[in-house]
């Protein structure tokens, strides 16, 4: 079977904009400050921060110091993928030979049951089978016991928990 290119790892651009949490809920009309730029309108950093991808920094309310900046962010930046698609060389689901440069990266322990985007929570899986993993077409051991108990290894097995 020849394989054809599902899609083109995403290239973005990153802009920062800092927006005070009251700004961003509409309760005032404070500026935000886009780095490199400076102060910008309320409704402009409401704007650009409404599709973006969103990290907490928590910042001192009189000096503007930051205090902390969290962890969690969904999107693995590029080292990591890099690492993680030269690892698996391949779509994780066994027998599937999509090249990981053209698979999506998947959270093992999904990001929204508190999945961190760490190298030992991804892996590469090619679009058609993440999407069938992510709409329980089929689920990952690991998945089943997670649901039973605490558990992260990844072995992959269908509807009746035979392993492929």
């Amino acid at each position: 079977m020849t394989h054809v290119r599902t899609h083109r790892p995403a290239s973005s651009t990153t802009v920062h904009v800092t927006i005070a949490a009251r700004t961003l809920l509409g309760l005032d009309d404070e500026p935000g400050e886009v780095a490199g730029i400076g102060p910008v309108p309320a409704a402009l950093a409401r704007a650009l921060a409404a599709d973006g991808d969103w990290r907490r920094v928590l910042t001192d309310p009189v000096t503007g110091d930051v205090l902390d900046v969290s962890p969690r962010v969904y999107r693995p930046g590029a080292a990591l993928r890099r690492f993680v698609q030269a690892r698996d060389k391949t779509c994780t689901t066994p027998g599937c030979l999509v090249p990981a440069i053209d698979c999506d990266l998947d959270h093992e322990v999904p990001f929204e049951e508190g999945g961190q985007t760490v190298r030992a929570n991804l892996h590469a899986s090619c679009r058609r089978h993440h999407r069938q993993k992510t709409l329980y077409v089929f689920e990952t051991r690991a998945a089943h016991r997670r649901r039973r108990r605490a558990a992260a290894t990844t072995r992959w097995g269908g509807p009746a928990e035979a392993p492929f």
